[in-house]
């Protein structure tokens, strides 16, 4: 599956065969799938939910997700003891993540990390709930009754000592089938005790919409060529 970005502000969705690809963006590894060009970006192939990806701004600043949840019609799909994705695969110069027949697609490139969940059919509601581990890195955005504050739908993170700013969570978007995008998502960067939480939610998705969907949540890590003008992003590697 390719996506592309339209002059119209749509998107167009191709479904690529089923072939080796002639250049895969993603190194190998014994335990990770690596994407090192600029910038560097791991996925365990392990299978674990635990910190499944990592993106690295050379040793000491790095922003790793977790997979917690995932709610749909209140129902989590995730049992309490569950530890383990169904599957992880490279599939096109993507990460693909199984978790019984729901699957996550992982994209990455010198600018964006990109992760989305699949939706096949209408549903009443979705929550995918993630937990955010940091290093030498924190959130700039203002913190009222355990809630960080949006500041233009963004949350920001920075250099725990320079504070220039490092990764930016932007506001996912659901786009359909056709490439039409559409913004019903709402985002929650949350802290519950000493863990910091992050939840993408959807109320009631009907079937005017073209199946599948798919829920995008994006982390900014180039922060000059989106326009920011803040901040920096060390090339160094691993």
């Amino acid at each position: 599956m390719l996506v592309e970005n339209l002059k119209d502000g749509k998107y167009k969705l191709t479904i690529t065969p089923e072939s080796p690809s002639k250049e895969t963006t993603f190194q190998e590894h014994k335990d990770k799938f690596i994407y090192q060009k600029e910038r560097t970006v791991g996925f365990r192939r392990d299978k674990k939910l635990s910190k499944f990806v990592g993106l690295r701004d050379g040793y000491s600043k790095q922003l790793e997700f977790s997979l917690i949840s995932v709610a749909i019609d209140g129902v989590d799909k995730i049992p309490k003891n569950r530890v383990n994705f169904t599957s992880v695969s490279v599939e096109d110069d993507w990460v693909v993540h199984t978790l019984n027949k729901i699957k996550f697609f992982n994209e990455v490139d010198n600018t964006n990390y990109r992760n989305m969940i699949e939706i096949e059919e209408p549903l009443s509601s979705l929550e995918v709930t993630y937990e955010i581990h940091t290093k030498g890195i924190k959130v700039s955005n203002r913190l009222s009754n355990n809630r960080y504050v949006p500041n233009e739908e963004q949350f920001t993170f920075v250099d725990n000592g320079n504070r220039n700013t490092l990764f930016i969570i932007d506001r996912p978007v659901v786009i359909d089938s056709d490439g039409n995008e559409y913004s019903i998502v709402e985002h929650i960067l949350y802290r519950q005790g000493d863990r910091l939480l992050y939840k993408k939610k959807i109320g009631q998705i009907s079937n005017r919409y073209k199946f599948p969907l798919y829920v995008y949540a994006n982390v900014i890590y180039d922060l000059d060529l989106h326009g920011v003008g803040v901040g920096f992003i060390s090339s160094s590697g691993p």
